[in-house]
């Protein structure tokens, strides 16, 4: 297996045994974070980019150096592609050199995600793809694909015609999709692809198998389960704002905390002896032994609090964010609000009914159950052997080996 990302994932890789060729510099991926980072702040000045600036300056050096690996090293006999849901790279050397490739999402694409909440059509998803193709594409078009003009200039480069509805139907493989959430947690539309096969969640951390740091399991050990604050690595209006809250939150609640920030700059310097900071934590081994989980909302950590059994509260900002929160509370696992009404006097209620209400405890009961089901991962593997050409089964484990 050979992984084609950004040189800042090259030790990750290495660690994991598996061939790396560097789409682009790591340099390139710090620009990228800290632009996104400045994301709807005001005051932003040279972070301040466009749509297709961010893409141009980042996405088609990205574009160019991962399809000219994908060309080297890929032989369309005994090879598959597995990309992201953007990756154009992907799409280019299924279409141009004949290589067999599978979509991934980790959770529902923006095109897909629209109807889950977005007030359109009456609210109400369109009951099959031809409609789907008729009414959305077209909006979808007119949002995103303008800003994709380089896309089909190096296509002209490779002698390719332009495509047009690359976001709405263009970006997705027509062989295989894989949804890796269960149909449970985001059910099936009617509109989706039928080669959208859904496997489950796929649990993986990077630090899991490194055993709980004294600290940590000391500070887990030394009272009530605590509260975990998580605010990710990107938020609009600054990590420092969502600490204080938090601190305020444990203090109404008296619930000790436990706060994991990239930086200790984003936490107040004077805290209770309740509350303790960490850079980071195997979510698998601290969770079960605490009381619930205040969170971003991206899907890797509604997913592992769901195989924990916790309460979640999510404070969401902007892509599956919301859409996530919304599942959550389907669940009735979750409570949620937007980042900007993330303050203390209305989350505190929310909170408080999270971490006392017996019907939340069976809920998140019932849903870990259904985490305990199967193994995802070995799904997902069958199906992208499924696209081998020269699949044998008498060699059927090696794509299981490289996910284990």
């Amino acid at each position: 297996m050979t992984l084609i990302l950004n040189e800042h994932h090259r030790p990750y890789a290495t660690k994991l045994g598996f061939d790396f060729v560097p789409s682009a510099p790591a340099s390139a991926y710090r620009e990228e974070q800290e632009a996104n980072r400045h994301l709807g702040k005001p005051d932003s000045g040279p972070h301040v980019l466009s749509y297709e600036e961010r893409l141009r300056r980042w996405h088609l050096p990205e574009l160019r150096a991962t399809y000219a690996a994908l060309a080297e090293r890929a032989d369309p006999r005994d090879s598959v592609i597995v990309a992201r849901g953007s990756t154009l790279a992907g799409r280019l050397a299924q279409e141009q050199l004949g290589i067999p490739m599978a979509t991934v999402y980790l959770s529902p694409p923006e095109a897909i995600r629209l109807w889950l909440g977005v007030p359109l059509l009456l609210n109400r998803p369109p009951p099959s793809r031809w409609i789907y193709n008729l009414l959305c594409v077209p909006m979808i078009d007119r949002n995103h694909d303008p800003h994709f003009a380089f896309l089909n200039e190096f296509r002209a480069e490779l002698g390719l015609a332009p495509v047009k509805h690359i976001q709405g139907v263009w970006l997705e493989s027509p062989q295989l999709v894989l949804g890796l959430w269960p149909d449970w947690f985001y059910p099936r539309m009617a509109h989706w692809s039928p080669r959208m096969h859904l496997p489950g969640f796929i649990l993986h951390e990077k630090h899991v198998d490194e055993p709980l740091s004294p600290e940590v399991d000391a500070f887990l050990s030394a009272g009530s389960p605590p509260v975990v604050f998580a605010p990710g690595t990107f938020r609009s209006l600054g990590a420092e704002a969502f600490f204080s809250t938090s601190i305020e939150l444990c203090r109404r609640l008296g619930r000790r905390g436990l706060f994991l920030s990239e930086s200790r700059a984003q936490v107040p310097a004077s805290l209770p002896e309740s509350i303790a900071v960490f850079s980071q934590v195997p979510l698998r081994k601290v969770l079960p032994r605490c009381a619930a989980l205040v969170h971003h909302g991206g899907v890797g950590t509604c997913a592992r609090a769901l195989d924990a059994g916790l309460p979640q509260f999510v404070v969401s900002v902007f892509g599956d964010q919301p859409a996530n929160a919304m599942r959550l509370g389907h669940l009735g696992v979750a409570g949620t609000i937007h980042e900007r009404d993330y303050h203390a006097d209305p989350v505190t209620p929310m909170l408080q009914r999270l971490l006392t209400d017996a019907r939340v405890r069976e809920a998140c009961a019932t849903q870990a159950r259904r985490m305990a089901q199967g193994d995802a991962a070995e799904r997902a593997c069958d199906a992208l052997e499924e696209l081998l050409p020269s699949r044998s089964r008498q060699e059927p484990t090696h794509l299981r080996r490289a996910a284990s």
